[in-house]
């Protein structure tokens, strides 16, 4: 007895070789353009969030209202993120997430150490500037690193 092995050709890989297509680069690099024209857009989003959250920041809350305000911040913070992410803000992102984490820390730590916070929210207009030098914008986001690590991470 024999077994006879038929190599089946997926749909995917007859399409892939058919003539007419795109390389990555070059779709990526279309992208690209087809998203240049969303970007004035986008950082508008990202400094009302900016904006606001400095209005947040600048009113600490009572200690009954802590979850909501931290949600808050965290919620921005995400919006930053998620807004500028697409359109190669990598630092500023990083900085976005390491907010979003300090102020989960926090939430489930129910404390507030506001002075962390408020690095973090003037971190995210010097990188949104992005007129420093690639060395300077990593040693900013060492430097969120290490005051995230200073915050006691809960345990859940």
């Amino acid at each position: 007895m024999s077994v006879n092995w038929v190599m089946r050709r997926s749909r995917l890989s007859k399409l892939v070789n058919q003539p007419g297509g795109v390389t990555v680069s070059k779709a990526l690099a279309e992208a690209a353009v087809q998203t240049e024209e969303f970007r004035a857009e986008a950082m508008t989003v990202v400094a009302a969030a900016l904006d606001e959250l400095d209005a947040v920041v600048a009113a600490p809350p009572a200690t009954e209202d802590l979850p909501a305000w931290l949600e808050r911040v965290y919620f921005l913070a995400t919006r930053i993120s998620d807004t500028a992410g697409p359109f190669g803000y990598e630092d500023l992102c990083a900085a976005a997430f390491s907010l979003c984490e300090l102020a989960d820390r926090q939430r489930r730590g129910r404390a507030l150490d506001l002075p962390p916070i408020r690095v973090h929210a003037g971190a995210l207009r010097l990188l949104l500037a992005g007129d420093q030098p690639p060395a300077a914008r990593k040693a900013v986001l060492a430097g969120l690193a290490q005051v995230v690590e200073r915050t006691r991470n809960p345990v859940d």
